[in-house]
């Protein structure tokens, strides 16, 4: 299905080849709203859901790491217009928003602004600070869209490990005053939390374009 959508002066140019249930969580004019959200200058961006098996074959050949990730970012330029493909792994998705405890609308629509980002230079994976400023953005860009702050499992989970880290220390404190030992001897700790949104494969230059078109959406801001 293709189609030519007029809104806010922009026309978005749209071929949907999505199957059940990504149909129902990705509506056309949602996803351009989400991109758009997302972008600073003018850009024409390809959106593909895959399956696990083509998920991971992206994966492996153009970072050399053979399991399935959730988004894969091909950028091409980003200069006079931003031109990209995002790669999306259907099963791989779904599953995080479940263990997660998000809608699965609510976490493509993080992983499409995510995505989108990282097709204009954004990278976590520079720098600690780096990070938590595209985690600051993404979360802003989101809660514009209406949805809550897509990192918020992950720094829950984080905070638990750090009072089980204090908890663990203190008692090793009380041990070692009860019983003259270390206190630095602590238990086994268990980090638990969400996988990373890593998912940035860069300098790809135009191979596999024609492969993954599903969703083309040119933008004028």
């Amino acid at each position: 299905n293709s189609s030519t959508i007029h809104s806010n002066n922009r026309a978005l140019r749209m071929a949907n080849s999505f199957r059940q249930p990504n149909r129902a969580a990705l509506p056309r004019h949602k996803v351009a709203r989400w991109i758009r959200h997302a972008l600073a200058v003018d850009a024409e961006i390809t959106v593909r859901i895959v399956g696990t098996e083509e998920g991971q074959t992206l994966n492996r050949d153009y970072r050399g790491k053979d399991y399935a990730t959730n988004v894969l970012t091909f950028d091409y330029t980003q200069a006079p217009v931003v031109t990209a493909d995002l790669v999306l792994c259907a099963p791989v998705v779904a599953r995080e928003a479940q263990e997660n405890g998000k809608t699965l609308q609510a976490h493509y629509a993080h992983l499409l602004v995510h995505g989108t980002l990282h097709a204009q230079g954004w990278d976590h994976e520079t720098s600690e600070q780096d990070a938590q400023e595209m985690e600051a953005y993404e979360t802003d860009i989101l809660r514009g869209l209406g949805f809550a702050d897509p990192y918020a499992a992950e720094h829950t989970a984080m905070f638990d490990t750090a009072l089980l880290l204090a908890a663990a220390l203190v008692a090793g404190a009380l041990n070692a005053v009860a019983g003259g030992g270390s206190f630095l001897t602590l238990p086994a700790l268990v980090f638990t939390g969400v996988p990373p949104v890593v998912a940035n494969a860069t300098g790809q230059g135009g191979a596999g374009l024609e492969q993954l078109k599903g969703l083309t959406v040119p933008v004028r801001v």
